[in-house]
């Protein structure tokens, strides 16, 4: 038996340090999954989506003029999605170049593959959104959660809420997601605190 407090004293060293607020908006470019139907159900199981994205200063809108590739990558590696009710759910990863990876899961709350039915005010026609983002109306609360893969020890633990829209917008100065084009913009919404 261990006498009163030994062992456990390692710790304390490590330990978190206080929780400070945290916001952040990526602005990306990349691929949308295909569908990967289940049999002749409804049930699609669509092949990675990935994009390379910049960090911008949180509420941030991005367009096809300010998304750009970047140093983080944002990857959407699972996920499941009824095609007629387009809803689901997403798991995935956030990398970044010099901080821990963070892992993200939440729903999707509008999948519109492989024409857009909500444009939104900003004419960007999107055609996935997830986590807590609100552009098109979901039709049921929306849940994202995202968190570091370690990083309390060096005060990079940053763990919070996202939201996440992948659209196409045509424009006269860029031309990276123009609508039917094979390219997708991205903009994903952070809100968290890092200790």
């Amino acid at each position: 038996m261990l006498a009163a407090g030994a062992g456990y004293g390692a710790y304390a060293d490590s330990a978190a340090g206080k929780p400070v607020d945290s916001s952040v908006t990526l602005c990306g470019v990349g691929t949308l999954g295909q569908d990967v139907m289940e049999g002749s159900s409804d049930q699609s199981h669509p092949t990675p989506s990935s994009f390379s994205a910049k960090e911008f200063t949180a509420g941030t809108d991005c367009s096809n003029d300010n998304s750009t590739t970047g140093s983080d990558t944002w990857t959407v590696d699972h996920s499941n999605v009824n095609v007629v009710t387009e809803r689901g759910t997403e798991h995935g990863i956030w990398q970044r170049p010099s901080a821990p990876p963070a892992g993200f899961n939440g729903h999707i709350t509008d999948y519109d593959r492989p024409t857009a039915e909500c444009v939104d005010s900003q004419d960007r026609h999107v055609y996935y959104q997830s986590g807590k983002e609100t552009d098109c109306a979901p039709s049921y609360g929306p849940v994202g959660n995202f968190n570091t893969h370690g990083g309390a020890a060096t005060g990079q633990h940053f763990r919070g809420n996202y939201g996440t829209i992948i659209f196409q917008q045509n424009s006269n100065t860029s031309h990276a997601c123009d609508v039917d084009s094979d390219t997708y913009c991205i903009q994903v919404d952070l809100v968290g605190q890092t200790n």
